[in-house]
């Protein structure tokens, strides 16, 4: 490979710059990458100016191959397939956790020493793992702690079942029962309860109380011949019965047989009432029932209703507003998981994000008419029509080839081609930008968030090198932002907002699809730029008046005074807001206009699954959407991913209120088109 593509590589695999680390490394002056590798003659064989191979590793003696056990089979056979490829071809970063996964599965069953694990692998596939991945097999195998589990006291590993891949909408209590299992034989004997509910959810992407409806403990105590409740939030297995540290924990709990009176009794008789109750106890209060539960998240309204029954006081007598807005201004210690629940970051853990505020409720407006100020018809919108005159996107959409061409040919991504998306690629107007996507190959298909965001940022400066060389283009505010690169493209008076994002090459929609399914639900913003030919061709099907009120919308959403960006929405749920108000009102374009402001103004009571809408709209059926999202309000689901709710996470309380007439109507007066020249 070049040397680009090798500094790429080692950015998607180590989540740092190559030219970085080799920077610390030297003393005194930068070290390039040609003169490591000139280091390293045994390793590396230099092949032209600018290329690499890797030398064979020498084979070290290694013992037998263990026997398979029943059931290993297919693992068996598909390491043995892999192996035959390696001898073909260099081993992919990618196919490292498959190939361990092969070699444990075709093993004794009992975890394997470290350094036996690295042979066994050499001998097979004719390479090391710190060859392939750039760090050593230890730590690569704490990297993936969610497949491997890996003593590093006894140098030992072995393989941590993760379970059938299943549908969200096909969880039952059977499925948890037999998660809750799998977990404690791999954790146990002896595990947290909040342990289990937290492994679940990186498992399954789904809470444990959102598949029973209940509290986990309850479920235990309905399952006694698998479960058995020890207590102090602990929870092993009915045949661990018998083992030393299930009896010393047995022990230490009082039998019911003895008890004169429960604990909990107890403590309640020795409890006295406060007689000034404040906002300091509900706190203490709230978090000594959470861990009580020994559950990973509570709703708000059991709390309170456990609060009166102790206290009896109401909260809201103590507290100043609403219990959940009380909770958010304590953040150290709650974390709001959604859904009217609440957990503590120290059973979370210190990185568990609140999920946002619902945005603020407002009275929906009833009619377009009484939206519409008496005096406004389409000539109102006549100076704003010149703005996208089409005489000037010829030229523009010209540089946007050029743009896209150059951006082909990065040096250091294998990219395979580049699709224009957003507005202009949806057949809108230049002035509301671009998204420029690169497929490149041999990405990887998951853990985004491990590698995207820093090859970003190896990425950027590249790009403001390449494209700042070119005289047909002038870019300026060039910027990384995780998962994409943001500059603005001069051309014609204008500043044109251009979005370059990156994607894996998947094998089919079903492929993509099956991805995005075993990905946790906050890495599914990262599939984003995998559907940008779908966003292309379902806005190339709409008409030429819907497109105009798009064009309007999206200036609309630019001359608003935004706070912060991320109350701002997306030039995609614009378009589709403006979308399905087009489909559901028939008239002029003002009353369009009107009926779109009406969904922004309502957009706290939205749900909108596209199932009225014509069959050639949206990209799947409704059995196939994401079930945890059906539950979420407000809710637009993206037509073409089932796995996405447009509103999840998103703060629309600016939008209702910009929306609210007659305020809305002020962009589109006379002395607001004058100051369209500098709106981008």
């Amino acid at each position: 490979m070049t040397h680009n593509q090798l500094a790429s590589c080692y950015s998607i695999s180590q989540g740092h710059s190559l030219m970085q680390k080799l920077k610390e490394m030297s003393r005194d002056d930068q070290m390039t990458l040609t003169a490591f590798v000139h280091e390293f003659p045994e390793h590396f064989e230099t092949v032209g100016s600018n290329q690499l191979k890797a030398r064979p590793a020498q084979q070290p003696e290694s013992k037998a191959p263990c026997q398979p056990e029943p059931g290993a089979e297919q693992e068996r056979e598909q390491g043995e397939r892999l192996g035959a490829a390696a001898l073909a071809e260099p081993m992919r970063y990618s196919e490292l956790s498959r190939s361990l996964r092969a070699l444990l599965s075709s093993g004794p069953g009992r975890p394997l020493p470290l350094d036996e694990l690295d042979a066994l692998f050499i001998e097979r596939y004719k390479t090391s793992v710190s060859a392939v991945a750039g760090m050593s097999l230890a730590e690569y195998l704490q990297r993936k702690d969610s497949l491997f589990e890996y003593e590093p006291v006894q140098q030992t590993v072995k393989l941590l079942d993760r379970g059938a891949t299943v549908a969200a909408g096909e969880m039952d209590e059977s499925f948890v029962v037999r998660e809750f299992v799998q977990l404690i034989e791999a954790l146990g004997p002896v595990t947290y309860i909040s342990t289990l509910c937290g492994k679940f959810i990186q498992r399954n992407g789904i809470s444990v109380t959102s598949v029973i409806s209940s509290r986990p403990l309850d479920l235990f105590k309905r399952h006694p011949n698998s479960f058995l409740v020890l207590g102090a939030g602990n929870v092993t297995l009915k045949k661990y019965e018998s083992l030393p540290e299930v009896q010393r924990l047995m022990e230490t709990a009082v039998p019911k047989a003895r008890r004169g009176v429960k604990p909990a009794e107890a403590e309640e008789s020795a409890f006295e009432v406060p007689d000034i109750l404040t906002e300091q106890h509900v706190v203490e209060e709230f978090r000594r029932l959470i861990l009580a539960d020994g559950v990973d998240s509570v709703y708000i309204s059991s709390l309170c209703g456990r609060f009166l029954q102790r206290f009896k006081k109401l909260v809201t007598a103590i507290i100043d507003g609403k219990p959940a807005e009380f909770l958010r201004r304590y953040p150290e210690i709650f974390v709001m998981t959604g859904g009217g629940n609440v957990g503590l970051r120290e059973v979370l853990g210190a990185d568990a994000v609140s999920v946002l505020p619902p945005p603020t409720r407002t009275k929906p407006v009833q009619d377009d008419a009484t939206a519409l100020p008496s005096d406004f018809n389409d000539k109102d919108f006549r100076d704003i029509d010149c703005m996208f005159d089409e005489e000037i996107q010829k030229d523009v959409r010209e540089m946007l080839e050029v743009l896209r061409h150059q951006l082909e040919k990065v040096s250091f991504l294998a990219v395979d081609c580049a699709v224009v998306g957003g507005p202009v690629g949806q057949g809108l107007h230049c002035r509301h930008g671009a998204e420029i996507v690169l497929f490149v190959r041999q990405l990887p298909f998951k853990n985004f968030s491990q590698w995207l965001p820093h090859l970003v940022e190896t990425l950027t400066p590249v790009l403001q090198f390449q494209l700042g060389q070119l005289a047909a283009l002038k870019i300026d505010c060039v910027k990384a932002d995780r998962d994409r690169v943001h500059f603005d493209l001069l051309a014609e008076g204008l500043s044109i907002p251009i979005e370059v994002l990156l994607s894996p090459i998947f094998k089919s929609r079903a492929h993509l699809m099956e991805c995005i399914r075993d990905s946790p639900p906050d890495e599914r913003l990262y599939f984003y730029a995998a559907f940008v030919r779908e966003r292309n061709e379902l806005m190339a099907g709409q008409s030429t008046d819907v497109k105009a009120i798009m064009n309007l919308m999206l200036w609309w959403v630019s001359v608003q005074p935004w706070s912060i960006a991320s109350v701002r929405p997306t030039k995609w749920l614009v378009q589709l807001l403006t979308l399905r108000s087009c489909r559901k009102v028939q008239s002029d374009r003002s009353r369009l206009v009107a009926a779109v402001l009406r969904s922004f103004a309502d957009l706290a009571s939205l749900k909108e699954l596209w199932e009225d809408a014509d069959t050639s709209l949206c990209l799947y059926v409704s059995q196939d959407v994401w079930k945890p999202l059906l539950g979420q309000r407000p809710l637009v689901m993206d037509p073409v991913n089932p796995f996405c709710n447009l509103l999840d996470g998103f703060d629309g309380s600016e939008l209702i209120k910009y929306a609210q007439p007659p305020v809305c109507w002020s962009a589109f007066s006379g002395h607001a088109a004058g100051r369209l020249g500098g709106a981008s």
